[in-house]
């Protein structure tokens, strides 16, 4: 939100604390669900490169981590909390490459923290991006989104969500809609 608009509804404590308190929830219902977001598309969709994009997320997802720790959270808690979101674009090797280079470097940041090596393991939610589509051929918007959704699986992503291909310029469509899916 403050990337998009620039400033914030609220403060920056109140966000770590509503963000500390979902996590408690989950933790006393003994939940996996992800309340910790932690997304590059933002920045990918502005069109930073691979690197920078890795450089963003995970500068943020250690501000995360030392809010939480600093809010008396357990660091093997918060870890299973988040989530990380990367935009995937048209560079085919490069986006595989991130996605292998972001577990590693994932893996080395918790390794500093002490974290146990079973309790490293990062969740990955990816989503084709919008940086690269065009509005003057949009079914070329498929292809380019069939081969961004090819690298993100090789990579070994958890999640995946494909972009409609009309979505720059127009609702999608029930046809767009299926062709995503």
């Amino acid at each position: 939100y403050l990337l998009n608009k620039g400033e914030l509804p609220v403060s920056f404590n109140q966000i770590f604390d509503e963000m500390k308190l979902a996590a408690e929830l989950m933790i006393k219902s003994n939940s996996a669900i992800k309340t910790i977001g932690v997304s590059g598309l933002a920045f990918n969709n502005s069109g930073a490169n691979a690197v920078q994009e890795l450089a963003f997320v995970f500068s943020t997802a250690v501000e995360y981590l030392e809010e939480m720790l600093n809010r008396g959270l357990a660091i093997e808690e918060v870890v299973k909390r988040m989530k990380f979101t990367f935009g995937i674009s048209s560079f085919y090797f490069m986006e595989i490459t991130k996605l292998r280079a972001a577990k590693i470097l994932w893996n080395q940041i918790l390794k500093l923290y002490n974290v146990p090596e079973e309790s490293r393991k990062i969740y990955i939610h990816g989503k084709t991006t919008q940086y690269n589509q065009t509005l003057i051929d949009p079914y070329v918007n498929m292809l380019r989104t069939t081969t961004e959704a090819f690298s993100a699986v090789v990579g070994g992503i958890d999640a995946l969500t494909t972009n409609p291909f009309n979505e720059v310029f127009d609702i999608p469509d029930n046809f767009s809609r299926r062709i995503a899916r």
